[in-house]
């Protein structure tokens, strides 16, 4: 008994440790300063939906600056107080650096040549205003899709200024409720009504009071002016307040950032792990696993609830559910076959879908409304959910053929029982990603048909659809045909990461169909990087096997190894006279020849 809680006892912990950094951000902390996370939960209309301030300050953050934090001095401002300061001290918040231009010679036009410097004030930038102006003139006279990426920057740099300017200004937030239901919410100039109630003018006064008393440092009179602010609000607007300020607090939480270091901590140990200290580490691993990917759920969770929508309405929300996803098969692969593959592909999966993620969130708001075509939650929850998962499932068979080539040429680990365990795990898999991939295009397909009166179009987005079926769909044949293996199935599922990713980002960005989302100049670098990644394990997995450092070995074979039967041969016989190669040694040379030629293939045959 004792020997069994002292196994317990490290997965536990790890686990409760992993449990307190996620929840960590949701406690209440003291409030020394401004209570900056109150003012951030008070709602407000913008861009078409209502949510929090603090969500306003950070998709504007990161859209200028790529970051949800603003270095000032030796401190980190959040979004919400960087906020503030635009609004209540723009001089001390013009010289904050938050505008990244990182392409030179937009840099040497605007006369910002500091080669080491990335970030710059709006201070800064505005001294090459008249420049960049030019510039835009001059940009806005080439077609876009003709433009090169200087103008491009250019196009990208201009539009930041503007939201920095009105963003201050605040002329396109509406933060005063209206007095009907259904009705636009008010700007604080209260321009869009004439003869405002009383409700309305003490919010739009509590709101000049705040800002005054932040900007002269008065922190009581700011927090008390804040707590009438919600209290005006939510009596206003019960719903929506409550909603905006579960938003905030979700944002604070920054459950997806969390993960990712969880699932790269996962990946870490398991990688240590099959070099030693496998039984403890393996064991804390898959307690750390569980619960990141519990807190993973538990964010889409959230975002369901607080979007009112299915977990994939954007590219966003599609690599948070495929991670999800991906890491869901993979600790089912271990519960089956308890080798640590399935944990090591599910943790790295999981950190590196949630890295696109948030590569994908500086592009604006995640739970922006949705396009008409899209404003059905019953296609959204069947269609595009399926043919998610089949991605995932795709992506999950060709990281595990990426395991099984980078084990097989780059150590000694793949034994034959190991590689025969990897090729079933990728069938299995690749099974799963069939069956979901023709099940989500055929949805897809009946979609189409009820919102663009035809089933099939030759969109590019469904023939990627159409082409990562077909691709999954020759992984299978080929190996019921013998013509693929163990090898030849890990690197058909490498492959298929290609093909998966084009039909997720490429053809997205193509400009082209009706499942265009724009080019984005990240995201077409990035694809490129990754594709020639998987092009390269091809290569690697198609060595000859002499070259592999786990390459066949004739005490390495016998239990993979296809023998043929012990069967006697007949004596070859000519005019009725026995034949000298039908001799007893010559019979077993035959066998001996025979026997090697079947058994030298490669491991997992």
């Amino acid at each position: 008994m004792n020997d069994r809680l002292r196994k317990l006892a490290l997965p536990i912990i790890a686990a409760l440790l992993a449990t307190a950094y996620f929840i960590t951000p949701i406690v209440a902390r003291p409030n020394t300063g401004p209570d900056t996370d109150a003012f951030g939960e008070l709602p407000a209309s913008h861009a078409g939906r209502y949510l929090p301030l603090d969500s306003i300050a950070r998709t504007a953050l990161l859209s200028i600056s790529g970051r949800q934090t603003v270095r000032s001095g030796g401190d980190r401002l959040d979004a919400t107080t960087w906020f503030l300061e635009l609004i209540a001290r723009p001089d001390a918040a013009s010289e904050l650096e938050i505008f990244r231009v990182d392409h030179p010679e937009l840099r040497a036009t605007l006369a910002l040549s500091n080669d080491s410097q990335r970030r710059f004030s709006f201070s800064q930038v505005m001294q090459g205003r008249e420049e960049l102006q030019r510039q835009v003139q001059l940009t806005q006279m080439v077609p876009s899709e003709d433009r090169s990426l200087f103008q491009r920057r250019v196009m990208q740099l201009s539009d930041q200024v503007t939201l920095y300017q009105t963003l201050g200004s605040m002329l396109d937030v509406h933060p005063i409720p209206s007095a009907q239901p259904g009705q636009e919410w008010m700007t604080l100039s209260m321009r869009q009504s004439s003869a405002p109630n009383a409700a309305q003018k003490a919010i739009a006064a509590g709101y000049a009071a705040a800002f005054e008393a932040y900007q002269s440092h008065d922190i009581r009179g700011f927090n008390r002016v804040v707590a009438d602010l919600r209290a005006a609000v939510a009596a206003e607007s019960p719903p929506i307040a409550r909603r905006a300020a579960d938003e905030a607090r979700f944002n604070r939480a920054n459950v997806f950032q969390r993960s990712i270091v969880l699932y790269l901590t996962v990946s870490l140990m398991l990688a240590v792990s099959w070099l030693r200290w496998r039984p403890p580490l393996m064991s804390a691993a898959t307690a750390i696993l569980l619960v990141v990917w519990t807190a993973h759920t538990i964010g889409i969770i959230a975002r369901i609830y607080l979007s009112g929508r299915p977990p994939v309405t954007n590219l966003y929300s599609s690599a948070l559910f495929i991670g999800w996803g991906m890491a869901l098969l993979g600790l089912g692969v271990e519960y089956f076959y308890r080798s640590g593959s399935g944990l090591f592909v599910g943790a790295v999966s999981g950190f590196l879908t949630l890295m696109v993620a948030r590569g994908l969130s500086s592009s604006g708001d995640t739970m922006a409304v949705l396009q008409a075509v899209l404003d059905t939650n019953f296609w959204l929850a069947t269609h595009v959910i399926v043919i998610t998962l089949g991605y995932a499932a795709t992506y999950l068979a060709g990281l595990l053929g990426a395991l099984f080539i980078i084990r097989g040429t780059a150590t000694k680990s793949l034994s034959p029982q190991e590689s025969k365990r990897l090729a079933q795990m990728i069938y299995g898999i690749v099974c799963f990603a069939t069956l979901f991939s023709f099940v989500g295009t055929i949805l897809g397909g009946i979609w189409a048909d009820q919102s663009w009166g035809r089933f099939w179009g030759w969109d590019p987005k469904e023939n990627g659809a159409l082409i990562i079926v077909l691709w999954n769909a020759l992984i299978l044949h080929a190996r019921w045909g013998g013509m693929a293996r163990a090898r030849g199935i890990a690197v058909l599922a490498v492959a298929g990461n290609i093909i998966t990713s084009w039909s997720w980002f490429g053809v997205n960005m193509l400009g082209r169909g009706l499942h265009s989302y724009g080019f984005i100049d990240s995201a077409a670098f990035w694809l490129i990087v990754f594709v020639a990644t998987q092009l390269a394990l091809i290569a690697l997995g198609s060595w000859p096997l002499r070259l592999w450092r786990s390459g066949p070995a004739p005490h390495d074979l016998t239990d993979n190894s296809r023998k043929v039967p012990q069967r006697p041969l007949r004596a070859a016989t000519r005019n009725g006279i026995v034949s000298p190669l039908s001799s007893d040694s010559s019979i077993s040379s035959l066998h001996s020849a025979r026997y090697v030629s079947v058994t030298q293939s490669e491991p997992g045959s």
